[in-house]
């Protein structure tokens, strides 16, 4: 796991996202996102919601909870570098995320009707909360859809997880979470790949960084004083 969090990883991340971000903007991923959308019309309503429902939703709220709950087990177990590290990671995530969304156009797929994001309780309700006239947030925090952030705050948190604690049982199962979660948001219309690609080299971006954070300031506070 380390391998995937050295200063070499955060390099090669760093490159990777900034690469799909130029490739998103010049429209290069076209044909990829017109396959999934594709694949979106071939789904009945009812697989595409119990995929969307659960994943989407819990994304935002769900995500953030866990990274809240980290953050208390880290601080028990006197691990505050860790603890800043995953902070830092998680706000330069959503900042970034935020900034692109805001700074071009990347419009969300399409509904398709369906099987499209509108016509999914979670997501309409969703839709409702960041309406232009009514919402509590921006509409282009939600209708621009490039980076995924959902699947940046996703990774960024397995990432710390599997590196903080490599004997957790349930380590090996965070993959198969972040497949579900990509799934869900591609299927149920609420990112392109292309997203996923940007969000998932964001996430892993920030993790790399949140670790190597924790790693040089845990080293620096064991190191002894220098004698004069």
């Amino acid at each position: 796991m380390d391998g995937w969090l050295s200063r070499r990883a955060l390099l090669l991340a760093v490159m990777l996202f900034l690469l799909v971000t130029v490739a998103t903007i010049a429209g290069l991923f076209g044909g990829l996102d017109n396959l999934a959308t594709g694949v979106r019309l071939r789904l009945p309503l009812t697989v595409v919601a119990w995929l969307s429902i659960p994943f989407v939703v819990a994304g935002s709220v769900g995500v953030t909870a866990l990274v809240v709950i980290l953050l208390v087990l880290a601080l028990r177990r006197q691990r505050r570098s860790l603890a800043l590290g995953l902070v830092v990671g998680y706000l330069v995530a959503n900042t970034v995320e935020l900034g692109i969304k805001f700074s071009f156009s990347h419009p969300n797929p399409p509904d398709l009707g369906h099987a499209g994001g509108s016509v999914i309780p979670g997501l309409a309700l969703l839709r409702l909360l960041t309406d232009a006239d009514t919402g509590l947030l921006p509409r282009r925090v939600l209708l621009d859809s490039y980076p995924s952030g959902h699947t940046a705050r996703l990774l960024l948190l397995c990432l710390v997880v599997a590196a903080a604690w490599p004997g957790w049982r349930f380590r090996r199962a965070l993959p198969a979470l972040v497949v579900l979660l990509v799934l869900a948001l591609v299927l149920g219309g609420s990112h392109w790949p292309s997203d996923v690609l940007g969000g998932a080299s964001l996430g892993w971006a920030c993790a790399a960084g949140a670790f190597l954070f924790a790693r040089s300031n845990s080293s620096a506070a064991t190191r002894p004083p220098a004698t004069p």
